[in-house]
């Protein structure tokens, strides 16, 4: 009996067929049946009633699950805290929203692939809606979003606070002067679509004040809004890191503090596995380490 064995079999169970847990772990379905023969073998013990294409689990298929469930995270909690790094392979399927996919994904995924140079990213940046609606379906394995998540299964892990605050730029503002809430409301506001969360928060922050801006634009894309404050277009609610030299946005101080943006990872027990699970860990040591910077 051997640890792929036991991966192969809690896949087996998590997705239901043996196809299923061969597209996961990159092997052909015969490969998949001969694991699977070989730890009915080494147990003494029929793990599966097979059922057409589904797998069901025997009674003592049921109670060996729980003990390899135990055994895979008893592993990977000892290479984590060993530090051992061993070849990473296959295909991680990631989903980010564009705050963090503007700020610091592409830096994240630079050092994941050196760190584990044969993985395989797929990367689809999208709003948070769709990215909670693909993580649950199995679309992506993991995926970092704006705003808390609970639901059955899911691991949610904290990735960052991010400091927002209003962005303008000449001839709008003048750096470095005072605006009050209802000097803002005159000029034009930009913000993402409605579905995402810079459009409520934006929206909730003159609805607490009983004011509605003049002109409210949306742009489905943060780097075009950012490039439109810059240039003067209009106002918006952004991260605060990004003003940085060079990109011509500056914050506009005004005596109403805004709420953080709360930034988390989220990954579906499904599709628990050695690469969901290092990009996962590498997101929150990237993070903590922008966090201080």
């Amino acid at each position: 009996m051997n640890l792929s064995a036991l991966e192969t079999f809690y896949w087996i169970v998590k997705l239901g067929t043996f196809h299923g847990a061969a597209g996961k772990l990159n092997v052909s379905q015969p490969a998949v049946s001969a694991r699977i023969r070989e730890l009915e073998s080494a147990l003494g013990l029929a793990l599966f009633d097979r059922v057409g294409r589904s797998a069901r689990l025997t009674p003592n298929g049921r109670r060996m699950f729980e003990h390899a469930e135990r055994i895979l995270e008893d592993v990977d909690t000892l290479l984590h805290q060993a530090g051992s790094s061993p070849a990473v392979s296959g295909i991680v399927r990631i989903g980010a929203g564009e705050l963090l996919a503007r700020l610091w994904l592409p830096e994240m995924l630079l050092e994941l692939r050196q760190r584990h140079p044969e993985l395989l990213l797929d990367v689809e940046v999208d709003v948070t809606v769709n990215l909670r609606q693909k993580l649950q379906q199995g679309d992506i394995d993991i995926a970092f979003f704006a705003g808390p998540m609970q639901g059955p299964d899911l691991r949610v892990f904290p990735l960052m606070d991010m400091e927002m605050c209003w962005q303008g730029a000449p001839p709008l503002i003048r750096p470095g002067r005072s605006m009050t809430a209802e000097k803002l409301a005159l000029l034009p506001v930009i913000t993402l679509p409605r579905v995402s969360f810079l459009h409520a928060q934006t929206q909730d922050w003159f609805v607490a004040r009983r004011l509605k801006p003049r002109q409210l634009h949306v742009c489905n894309s943060v780097s075009v809004l950012q490039r439109l404050v810059a240039l003067g277009f209009g106002i918006s609610i952004l991260p605060r890191m990004l003003i940085t030299p060079g990109t011509g946005l500056h914050r506009i101080s005004q005596p109403h503090p805004l709420a953080k943006l709360v930034m988390v990872g989220v990954m579906h027990d499904r599709n628990r596995g050695r690469p969901a699970e290092i990009v996962g860990r590498l997101a929150v040591e990237f993070a903590q380490r922008k966090a201080v910077a």
